[in-house]
């Protein structure tokens, strides 16, 4: 039986809800699907239309709930459901783009039933982490850094000296309680704080220009 979709209110007139995520006495336990994916090139606003239908098609057939982001950058989600229709959504990801056939998905297997989302939100907006940017340009026209692997970002860390920092770009809470402190007095890069309480705060306190001449070149964490 299909689904019934709502609009989620007038705070978000373009997003949208599938209601009434229901499991029958076969299903014993959920699972949780947590992934970004940032597309390369951007889709074009046609595209993101697409996108959105795909998601509330898909999520609708696969009986999910969550809540899924989606941007001309690509998607931001958390969804639950039965552990084969998370992996049944995520190979569907990769045939609707092939962006997705690298995806790091992560899975948590084995949770119990109260720990699904009873709804489905599809949310379009013009970031998946809002920065205040905007979606002018695609990924290709960025020149963004180099993704180095954990063993090759601890190396670069540990030579790093006064050549390099690392901006710290958790919101704060994250920083104060999972953070190593100390790197400096080995030789290692300095640590940058912007101290941010929402992701908005990043863009202002990286133009501030005491900031500027200590980001010239940096690591992000």
């Amino acid at each position: 039986m299909p689904r019934e979709k709502k609009k989620l209110g007038a705070w978000f007139p373009k997003a949208s809800v599938i209601k009434g995520c229901t499991y029958d006495a076969s299903v014993e336990s959920i699972s949780i699907l947590l992934f970004y994916q940032y597309v390369n090139p951007a889709w074009s606003e046609a595209r993101k239309c697409a996108a959105i239908s795909f998601v509330e098609s898909e999520g609708s057939r696969l009986n999910l709930g969550g809540r899924v982001r989606v941007a001309r950058e690509g998607l931001n989600s958390t969804v639950t459901g039965p552990r084969d229709a998370l992996r049944a959504f995520a190979a569907a990801l990769g045939e609707f783009d092939p962006n997705f056939k690298t995806t790091d998905f992560k899975y948590i297997d084995d949770m119990p039933l109260d720990r699904a989302f009873s709804d489905l939100k599809v949310l379009p907006v013009k970031e998946l982490v809002f920065y205040g940017l905007g979606m002018e340009m695609g990924l290709d026209d960025l020149g963004g850094g180099v993704h180095l692997e954990p063993k090759a970002y601890h190396e670069k860390l540990a030579r790093a000296g006064s050549d390099t920092v690392v901006v710290d770009v958790r919101n704060a809470y994250e920083s104060d309680i999972g953070r190593f402190d100390g790197q400096k007095t080995v030789g290692g890069a300095e640590l940058l704080d912007p101290g941010m309480r929402k992701s908005t705060d990043f863009v202002p306190w990286l133009s501030k220009p005491e900031v500027k001449g200590q980001t010239h070149g940096f690591l992000s964490a």
